[in-house]
């Protein structure tokens, strides 16, 4: 372990660099959903940011508290989605019953998310769902059947901070950072509105 140690300005600084990766990795586009581990047909093509309306970047913030002497971190509530992605939970078998009384199965994810979230989302996005919005109930149905593919966010951001400080400063912030990590199971984030 070295020896260097860091102000409380210093340690500011690098809870701005920080920030500012944190922001430029969550803000940079991203291809259509993949599916969780690459499961998907992907169909659609094409790619844009993760944060349609710009929230969950206004939600995110890296600062230094000089009180605690550690640089804190606060996220949405939901960043583990966006960062870690959506399995899927997995196909099930339904009996349904035509309309003349014949009996047939079909295979239907055993979740998806609602397909409310999906239009108001798909207009975020300025996404055509079709006739009726259709497509709102195919996207949902992906979602179930194949997850989402999350961006990694939260590893990148912490990669490319080691990678831009030098060794000296690197193994002085390590201990810090890592007790961030390791802690964040245990912080309740909080969403600023």
């Amino acid at each position: 372990m070295s020896d260097v140690s860091l102000n409380n300005k210093e340690f500011e600084g690098v809870a701005k660099v920080l920030d500012n990766i944190l922001k430029e990795v969550i803000n940079r586009k991203y291809p259509y959903a993949p599916g969780y581990n690459n499961s998907s047909p992907g169909r659609v093509r094409g790619s844009s940011k993760k944060s349609a309306t710009g929230n969950f970047i206004r939600n995110s913030e890296i600062i230094y508290n000089s009180k605690s002497g550690q640089i804190e971190m606060y996220l949405p509530e939901y960043w583990r989605i966006i960062d870690e992605g959506v399995p899927s939970k997995g196909m099930k078998t339904v009996e349904r019953i035509s309309k003349n009384g014949n009996s047939y199965t079909i295979e239907v994810p055993e979740w998806q998310p609602p397909v409310s979230q999906i239009k108001k989302w798909a207009k975020l996005k300025g996404i055509d769902l079709g006739k009726n919005q259709s497509g709102a109930f195919g996207i949902a149905y992906n979602i179930g059947k194949f997850g989402i593919k999350g961006i990694g966010f939260y590893d990148e951001t912490i990669m490319k901070l080691e990678s831009i400080l030098d060794d000296e400063v690197a193994d002085a912030l390590l201990p810090t950072i890592e007790d961030v990590i390791e802690n964040l199971l245990e912080i309740s984030f909080e969403v600023k509105e």
